[in-house]
């Protein structure tokens, strides 16, 4: 393991006048499984983008996963900058759409082999 950096986070928690009504968790669901799909189509579909794109300029391969984890990061980053309830709310909601991507890219997986084995039988898939 490296170690990457050293992280001192002044504070965790959200000044009162930043509570809202409904919960962190809450309002990164509305948002995850709100209109953004029409936006930019399927979490895998747009961190897959993303991964080869960053692939491309960091020279590594980048997974759709490390997308969504990688932002994630980023949150956490300006958390501990200055603690913001957005932060949180994306940081949750990407941490949902890195599980939607490992739950497609298994459906999607699945799919293929069902394909495959479909053609083999010179059946139509």
């Amino acid at each position: 393991m490296v170690r990457v950096c050293d992280i001192n986070c002044q504070h965790s928690g959200f000044g009162m006048s930043e509570r809202k009504k409904d919960s962190v968790l809450s309002e990164a669901n509305g948002l995850v499984h709100g209109d953004r799909n029409d936006d930019y189509g399927h979490p895998l579909d747009d961190f897959s983008r993303t991964a080869k794109m960053w692939g491309a300029i960091l020279g590594v391969e980048v997974k759709p996963e490390h997308v969504g984890l990688c932002m994630i990061a980023v949150k956490l980053s300006r958390q501990c900058n200055r603690p913001k309830r957005d932060n949180m709310v994306d940081a949750a909601g990407y941490a949902e759409t890195v599980d939607w991507v490992m739950e497609e890219k298994e459906k999607r997986r699945i799919k293929g082999w069902a394909d495959a084995e479909a053609k083999a039988r010179g059946k139509p898939a």
